[in-house]
C-alpha cells in the first residue's frame, strides 16, 4: 500500500508543478499583454500627436495665405476706392454746394 501512496503523492506533486507552471505562464502571457497594450498606446498617442502637430501647420499656413489674400483684397479695394474719390471729390463738393444753394 505504501508503494501506491508513495506514487500518488508523486502524481500530486507533478500535478501541482504543472498547475505552478500554467500559472507563471499565464502570469508571464499578462504581463506581456499589459506591456504590449502600453506599447501601442504609447505608438498611438505619438501618431496622434504627430498628425496634430502637421493639421495645425497646415491649418497655419492655410490662414496666412488667406489672412494675406484678404490683405492684398482690402488694400486694392481702398486703393480703387481712394482714386475714385480722388478723381471725383472736385465734381461732388460742386454738387452738393450747388444742392445745398438751390434747394
Amino acid at each position: 500500500m505504501e508503494p501506491l501512496v508513495k506514487e500518488i503523492i508523486a502524481m500530486d506533486m507533478a500535478a501541482r508543478k504543472k498547475v505552478e507552471q500554467a500559472k507563471q505562464a499565464r502570469s508571464d502571457v499578462k504581463k506581456q499583454a499589459e506591456l504590449s497594450k502600453k506599447q501601442i498606446e504609447a505608438n498611438a498617442m505619438e501618431e496622434a500627436k504627430q498628425r496634430l502637430a502637421a493639421l495645425s501647420e497646415q491649418y497655419e499656413a492655410e490662414l496666412a495665405s488667406a489672412k494675406a489674400k484678404s490683405e492684398a483684397e482690402y488694400a486694392e479695394s481702398f486703393k480703387k476706392l481712394q482714386d475714385k474719390y480722388n478723381a471725383s471729390k472736385e465734381a461732388w463738393l460742386k454738387d452738393i454746394v450747388e444742392r445745398c444753394i438751390h434747394e
